[in-house]
């Protein structure tokens, strides 16, 4: 038996990179997936079809996760095809490069709303699913620039210590 069989598992930002590995190892020790992008679909359905060569269920689903109502559809579709989610991993992230000084509220807010507002919107769908079956895990992905900072990613850092703090409360 696989160590995740009859789980299922979201992970933002997983139509690529990080996200996509991710999803292949929890489809290979068996969860059932979901593959959330952006806005790419045919980057969602490429890694579902990889999911479902596996041997599991996989649902490609575009939601920005800086949007909550995006979220909870994702969700609501999730418990519609799986009964709900065990398995939350919150990695969908966006890291642009821009001097402080030249930053915009508007590049800072679309920066905090998908590193730090996503990862509070899918934790918050998330729990809920999580405790009414008794079994959940959360992983927020956050990586050193936010303990170290980087130049020209003043925001960045800033919303990934925020996740941090996120998942320390």
């Amino acid at each position: 038996m696989k160590r995740l069989e009859g789980k299922t598992a979201l992970v933002t930002g997983s139509g690529r990179n990080i996200g996509r590995a991710i999803i292949l190892k929890l489809a290979e020790e068996g969860a059932n997936v979901v593959v959330n992008a952006r806005s790419n679909q045919e980057e969602a359905e490429a890694v579902a079809a990889e999911a479902r060569a596996l041997g599991v269920e996989a649902l490609p689903y575009i939601a920005d996760v800086s949007d909550h109502q995006q979220v909870t559809n994702m969700f609501a579709a999730a418990t519609d095809q799986f009964g709900g989610v065990d398995i939350l991993v919150s990695n969908a992230a966006i890291r642009p490069h821009e001097p402080f000084t030249s930053l915009t509220l508007e590049e800072w807010q679309r920066v905090r709303g998908v590193v730090l507002d996503g990862a509070f919107h899918v934790a918050h769908a998330a729990i809920p699913y999580m405790e009414k079956n008794g079994y959940g895990r959360v992983v927020f992905f956050t990586g050193d620039g936010a303990f170290k900072g980087t130049a020209q990613r003043a925001h960045v850092s800033a919303a990934k210590m925020g996740v941090i703090g996120l998942a320390r409360g």
